[in-house]
């Protein structure tokens, strides 16, 4: 059986160029895109049973524990100073953005008399109230239930 159409960009070439990418750093959306390949033939190929879209699958994992591992001995190696600080900040960030190094912490939160608490949903409104919190508490050392200033 003969199958006509154009042929699959999926070839070793493309794995590989993706492959490296993603370990060079980027996510493997970005990878992609960069060789012309888009998000949704990304996906095809992610979640395809072809022996291609094993291949590729292998890559991308592998290629991803790489990059990991990479990341890790970095972590392992900076030493604590303040030159450094700043790439351990961006080592620190790339891997949780990996949902598998991501903190969670879990908070209970509750108004007056236990009541409900309103929560603001824009990430921008939380900085700031957090902002103007931390803010406040500046120089108010004696101050007493957040009054501190006329």
């Amino acid at each position: 059986m003969t199958v006509k159409g154009r042929p699959s960009k999926c070839t070793p070439k493309t794995i590989e160029a993706i492959a490296e990418g993603v370990r060079g750093g980027l996510s493997l959306t970005s990878a992609c895109a960069r060789v012309g390949i888009g998000s949704a033939t990304c996906s095809v190929w992610l979640h395809g049973k072809l022996m291609r879209h094993r291949r590729f699958q292998s890559a991308v994992k592998q290629a991803q524990a790489d990059r990991e591992a990479e990341l890790v001995d970095r972590l392992k190696q900076l030493q604590l100073s303040d030159k450094e600080s700043v790439a351990l900040d961006a080592t620190k960030f790339e891997l949780e953005r990996r949902h598998r190094w991501t903190l969670k912490q879990a908070v209970e939160v509750s108004g007056p008399d236990a009541g409900p608490v309103r929560v603001e949903v824009s990430p921008l409104a939380a900085l700031a109230a957090v902002a103007g919190a931390a803010a406040e508490g500046e120089g108010d050392e004696g101050a007493e239930d957040g009054e501190g200033e006329p």
